[in-house]
């Protein structure tokens, strides 16, 4: 190539900052004990959470003293009386002693997270107890200094106890501990809630996950069979859907609400279930603890709580009703049980044990779209509590089912919002050339590769480590491999210095470029960056190659990661071997009584980014193939992922991730129960088991088993023909011989 004129170029993520050297400080740890395990917490540098004594006002200015957060920028509200502010290193230590002692200000504590996955932890002046029979909760607390805040919902051993602001919530919990009359004690934190959802791969509007004819040129069939079970059995709007998440719109025209009938024919003002919640009409918010599960701020922001509305819609949006899109049990109720607000992903652990208990009680079926880094006690009981006596439908348990998580691959692209795990990694970046054939040069530009520490609340960059070449030699820790490997020559795209620029490579080959590197282990959220140019002379025929990025974090695998250039996009994708767990199930995943729930795609495999290993139990189709999920929307032009539309229509706004996975699952679990309302939990678990088709290229084991897609992706029409089996038989039909 001759100059730039002639060059066709899409620079997809540009890193800014030079290099310079850096320096990571180590993280102040501090540990809590479960009746588990010890957890073992890192401070997050110069970030705390602060409490007021009085409510923010809306938008974040706090209007009662106004000069203390002058220097001192909120970084992000919690709730109406908590916010997270960033100091400067500098002066830092005189400001938080201000801050401390501050008449408005309730409590001043650092901001922690998970050593794991980074998710944040903000402390509160709060614990969680359970104690044992015939204790004394007011005797307990008041030998330690507490107070009694309140019990935990449908519960009299377990409790709230509040504590002064000069106390540490974990030396505290792990005071109680020593006491003989104490079963547990947690800290109630508040903590990050992983909405688990990729909403904005390209996508084509069809609802191929409930009847696939090879939509988006996947393959036919891959689907729960949904047709075939509507044939069967229709769903039944005696059972109840809990959609536990962010707000679920009550009013949105495909959803059919459930209603309270004890609170709605009730007195206003009343508890008329005698519940401990008034007007739980249609649901309640234990996020603001009132009874308005409804999404926060609808007008005013185009994505503020509307995970819960798109969830609810792929389990039970209403169908055939001539509008919008039909969920797997179509028309069931949806029992909206709101945690987060204000489009955010913060949840104490004391409600999220209520709102489980709460929707246990009242449901079916309790769907969970989400997932916490780690399971404390309380809400360990509270998952317990729907297995019991205790919950909806008694001994025969409520099936409660958890999205397993997007974070089994990593892709190194500009939209990349998963960050990645402390250590030596190995990132590949793949140049390969699509088969459909290409004529002219085609090559790939690498100027430099980096590693970025990113404040997820502000997005603002706070370190970076890059590799740019300064020779022909290659740099420490880079190298090639493939078919045409990489070389590195002048740069002919800017004046002077030098770029990696890959090898000229023929259909289906490659050239790969490898960085071997160590993420820092310092609390803070890293992420992979490339700065690269596609380009290529005028073909005269086919299309242009196409890039992947594909990380390797623990150097085996291959974990796909694309962008198209050219005409056409990548069609279907290549297959590997998956990467090793690098993302384990953690928290409410490990509880024995949840059904963990992962997603396969339109091509009838695994997705990539859908987390795996011995803790789960099925798959359901999803996105991470060629297209996504059609589902219900937030209402209203400029709301939802789709502002255009009432639905997820738009490719770039369509629904996936474990999240659409795991409500596609709730619906077929509620349609055995629509066919069979007499099956206990453990009764549909073996259905799923013994009627789930074996998807994939690995070998399942002599239980039907393996570690990538449980016992396989859910059979809607297998499933509620084999509880429709089960069903008791009139005795007075029975003929004697």
């Amino acid at each position: 190539m001759s100059n730039r004129q002639s060059l066709k170029s899409r620079i997809l993520w540009t890193v800014l900052c030079l290099c310079i050297t850096v320096s990571f400080a180590a993280a102040q740890e501090v540990s809590y004990k479960t009746s588990a395990k010890e957890i073992h917490l890192l401070q997050v540098q110069n970030h705390y959470v602060v409490g007021f004594k009085n409510p923010i006002p809306s938008g974040g200015a706090y209007t009662a003293k106004p000069s203390v957060l002058d220097s001192m920028p909120i970084k992000k509200i919690l709730d109406q009386n908590t916010a997270v502010i960033s100091l400067n290193k500098t002066g830092k230590d005189a400001q938080l002693t201000t801050m401390a002692a501050n008449d408005e200000v309730a409590y001043l504590y650092p901001v922690y997270c998970y050593k794991r996955s980074r998710s944040k932890v903000y402390p509160q002046p709060q614990v969680t107890v359970r104690i044992r029979e015939n204790a004394n909760i007011d005797e307990i607390a008041a030998q330690y200094d507490l107070n009694v805040v309140a019990p935990l919902l449908y519960t009299n051993d377990q409790f709230i106890l509040s504590h002064g602001s000069d106390r540490d919530p974990f030396e505290v919990s792990n005071q109680l501990w020593k006491d003989r009359d104490i079963i547990w004690a947690n800290p109630n934190v508040r903590k990050e809630l992983k909405k688990r959802f990729q909403p904005n791969d390209p996508l084509y509007p069809q609802q191929w996950h409930l009847n696939n004819t090879g939509q988006g040129g996947g393959t036919v069939g891959a689907d729960v069979s949904a047709e075939e079970a509507w044939d069967l059995q229709q769903p039944d709007e005696n059972i109840v859907i809990a959609i536990v998440d962010d707000g679920v719109q009550t009013d949105h025209p495909d959803l059919n609400i459930y209603v309270n009938p004890a609170e709605k024919n009730g007195t206003p003002g009343v508890d008329d279930d005698g519940n401990g919640l008034v007007d739980d009409v249609n649901g309640w918010d234990f996020s603001q603890n009132d009874n308005n599960p409804y999404p926060d701020r609808l007008e005013e922001s185009d994505d503020v709580d509307a995970h819960g509305t798109s969830v609810s819609g792929v389990a039970a949006a209403i169908g055939n009703n001539n509008r919008g899109v039909a969920g797997a049990a179509f028309g069931c109720p949806i029992l909206p049980v709101k945690i987060m607000q204000n489009g955010g992903d913060i949840a104490d652990e004391a409600s999220v044990a209520n709102a489980l208990r709460y929707a246990a009680k009242h449901a079916d079926v309790v769907n969970n779209s989400w997932g916490g880094d780690e399971m404390s006690d309380v809400e360990s009981d509270a998952l317990d509590f729907a297995a019991t006596a205790g919950s909806h439908r008694g001994s025969k348990g409520v099936p409660v089912l958890f999205a397993t998580g997007n974070d089994a691959a990593i892709f190194a692209r500009f939209d990349s919002y998963e960050s990645l795990y402390p250590g030596q990694v190995t990132i590949e970046m793949v140049y390969k050339k699509d088969q459909s054939g290409s004529d002219g040069e085609d090559k790939v530009w690498i100027e430099k590769v980096g590693l970025i520490a990113v404040d997820l609340d502000t997005y603002e960059e706070l370190d970076y480590i890059e590799v740019m070449p300064t020779s022909t030699q290659f740099p420490s820790g880079i190298s090639s491999k493939g078919d045409k490997q990489f070389t590195i020559e002048p740069d002919i795209l800017a004046e002077g210095g030098y770029v990696f620029v890959s090898g000229d490579i023929g259909d289906s080959q490659e050239s790969v470029l490898v960085w071997n590197t160590t993420v820092p282990d310092d609390g803070q959220d890293w992420f992979f960056a490339v700065n690269f140019t596609i380009s290529s002379q005028e073909p005269t025929g086919g299309t242009d190659g196409d890039v992947f990025a594909a990380l390797n974090p623990y150097g085996s695998g291959y974990m796909e990661g694309y962008a198209y250039f050219g005409t056409n996009e990548f069609e279907p994708p290549f297959s590997g071997v998956p990467p090793e767990n690098i993302a384990p199930l953690v928290g409410q995943n490990l509880h024995p009584g949840v059904i963990n729930i992962g997603a396969s795609n339109n091509y009838d495999v695994r997705s990539n980014y859908s987390q795996w290993g011995p803790e789960i139990d099925f798959v359901a189709p999803s996105d991470g193939g060629s297209i996504g999920i059609i589902t219900t929307d937030l209402t209203g032009t400029g709301n939802g992922y789709d502002p255009n539309s009432n639905y997820t229509e738009a490719k770039i706004a369509m629904f996936g991730g474990t999240s659409s996975a795991c409500p596609l699952a709730s619906g077929i679990f509620a349609m055995m129960l629509s066919a069979n309302p007499d099956l206990s939990v453990d009764e549909m678990i073996q259905i799923g088991k013994e009627t789930a088709d074996k998807i994939g290229a690995f070998p399942y084991d002599s239980n039907g088993f393996n570690e990538y897609t449980g016992y396989g992706k859910l059979n809607m029409a297998a499933a509620v023909q084999r509880a429709l089996e089960l069903k008791q038989t009139d005795i007075t039909g029975w003929e004697l011989h």
